[in-house]
């Protein structure tokens, strides 16, 4: 396994979590709008995370590179658009576009979310080398 693997997947969890909690009441624009704070928080970072330490090391495996990492490098910049909307929306004061955003950004993390978990993780570890995986995990897990 891979520490930065496990904390990806551990994030999603807690995205999910959140998604949970928070779906019920996106038509408030109050919830709606904490919801973004947290996406703009937690998912920003995990993004990065993904961008700058696992998908790297993915390009160097054409199999993965031609297909589920291009997936899911769209479905990032998607999120980013969306979220910028949701951005938009919460500046102006327009609590029904603000929900809308919130829950289209539900929507797409959830799917997001299964296709990494199911699908691009289990293939990055089967196709990760130990020097890939080490590589990663040194990145952002200083060693003792």
């Amino acid at each position: 396994m891979s520490a930065v693997i496990d904390r990806l997947t551990q994030d999603h969890a807690a995205v999910l979590a959140r998604i949970d909690r928070d779906l019920p009441g996106l038509a408030d624009a109050r919830i709606a709008g904490g919801f973004l704070a947290f996406l703009e928080r937690e998912v920003v970072g995990h993004f990065r995370l993904e961008e700058e330490v696992l998908f790297p090391e993915l390009r160097r495996i054409a199999a993965i590179a031609a297909g589920p990492l291009r997936v899911m490098e769209a479905e990032h910049a998607a999120f980013r658009e969306r979220l910028a909307a949701g951005q938009e929306a919460r500046e102006r004061s327009d609590g029904p576009r603000l929900s809308v955003a919130a829950a289209d950004l539900a929507a797409l993390l959830r799917a997001h979310i299964a296709k990494e978990d199911g699908v691009l993780f289990p293939m990055a570890l089967d196709a990760l080398s130990e020097a890939q995986l080490g590589r990663m995990d040194a990145a952002v897990v200083p060693p003792p």
